[in-house]
């Protein structure tokens, strides 16, 4: 049996390995045609419960709704995948700081905030 089977798993973007495993799988995107298109390959690999919640990880308010949603429906949460990202298609001396901002508010502080509020 998989390390995954039956482990609550939030995912910030694709799952399709872990639902080949059996986890249960909180899947977020900020689209929802595309979260429930993710959903249905995960459906088909073998994921054995999905929830799906539309969020932004730039907004501190859907980083909650994304964590107490997953608690709410799993109870705990065992695996925590923080694989949002982005990167401007910029040179350096082009990089405005808004762009910095961006990068380093999805993939860093968005990271670290939806670790803290998935804590036991």
């Amino acid at each position: 049996m998989s390390k995954f089977a039956s482990k609550v798993v939030v995912i910030t973007a694709t799952a399709k390995e872990l639902s080949k495993q059996g986890a249960l799988l909180s899947l977020t995107d900020l689209n929802q045609d595309r979260l429930a298109q993710v959903a249905d390959e995960c459906e088909k690999l073998g994921a054995k419960d999905i929830l799906q919640v539309v969020g932004d990880v730039l907004k501190q308010e859907d980083m909650k709704k994304i964590i107490k949603e997953t608690a709410d429906k799993f109870v705990e949460i065992h695996v925590l995948v923080n694989s949002a990202g982005v990167a401007p298609d910029v040179l350096l001396s082009t990089f405005t700081l808004n762009q910095f901002d961006r990068c380093f508010n999805v993939n860093v502080r968005a990271a670290l905030y939806l670790t803290k509020l998935a804590l036991p």
